[in-house]
Parts: C-alpha cells; sequence; structure tokens
C-alpha cells in the first residue's frame, strides 16, 4: 500500500511540475493575441511582414491581474514597409499552481484608435469587439 501512494504522490508531483506555465510562455501567448487582434484592423492590402519584439509588463494603470503587452512589427503592401506598434491590455490569470493560464483582452490601441475599455467606458462596436474576443481566444488556445 505504501509503495502505491509513493507512486501516486510522485505522479501528483509530476504533474503539477510539467504542466506548469511560465511568464514566458504566458507572454508569449499574449503577445501573439495581441498580434491578432492587431491584424483585424490592418488596412486593405497590408500584412504583417514581421514582429521585430514584444514586450510585456505588469499595468500600472489597470493592477497586477492585468497586463500592457507591446508588439513592434513592420508592416508592408509589398511596395511599403510601415513600422508600428500595437498596444494591448490583458486581464490575465493563472490556474492554480500556474497549472493553466487564460487572459481576455482587454482594450487594444492601433493607429490611435482605442477598443475596448478606456476610462471605464466600453470603445467601439459589437462586431468588432466579437471579432476581437474570437481572434484572441483562437491565439490563446494555440
Amino acid at each position: 500500500m505504501k509503495s502505491g501512494l509513493k507512486i501516486l504522490s510522485v505522479a501528483i508531483c509530476l504533474t503539477l511540475l510539467t504542466g506548469c506555465v511560465s511568464r514566458e510562455q504566458a507572454n508569449d501567448k499574449l503577445g501573439k493575441a495581441c498580434e491578432v487582434a492587431a491584424s483585424i484592423f490592418l488596412e486593405d492590402g497590408f500584412t504583417i511582414k514581421t514582429v521585430k519584439r514584444v514586450t510585456s509588463k505588469p499595468s500600472k494603470e489597470y493592477g497586477d491581474s492585468y497586463r500592457d503587452v507591446t508588439v513592434f512589427v513592420t508592416e508592408s503592401d509589398s511596395w511599403i514597409d510601415i513600422e508600428k506598434e500595437y498596444e494591448c491590455v490583458f486581464a490575465e490569470e493563472f490556474g492554480m499552481f500556474n497549472t493553466s493560464f487564460d487572459a481576455d483582452l482587454y482594450r487594444i490601441e492601433v493607429d490611435g484608435q482605442v477598443f475596448g475599455m478606456k476610462d471605464g467606458q466600453i470603445i467601439g462596436d459589437p462586431n468588432t469587439h466579437m471579432k476581437l474576443m474570437n481572434a484572441v481566444q483562437s491565439a490563446m488556445q494555440e
């Protein structure tokens, strides 16, 4: 009976250790989700040519359970390359012992336009919000 308990204890420990989501992994997901959300607002004919870098930090404005993510990209239409920044704020949540991670887009700013929450008000139309929510959730599942 004792050996069975030891095996169960080891299995639980291994599950907890291997199932943990690191801050780095969470930041990678948030960066991708911000990129995907911002791509909704690309002008016709433009694509994201390269992602130069992504920064992520706790939100000073909204608190510790929110994360500010900035994605620095080059947009291109094959004729011209334009350097841009996408700024996203995510409400994030880690599961017990960091066994899971989930986040929802709180707001996004692209080309000076804000969608989501700003000053306690919802900014943007319902269709855009649905597109953003779907895009972010798809990116978070990858």
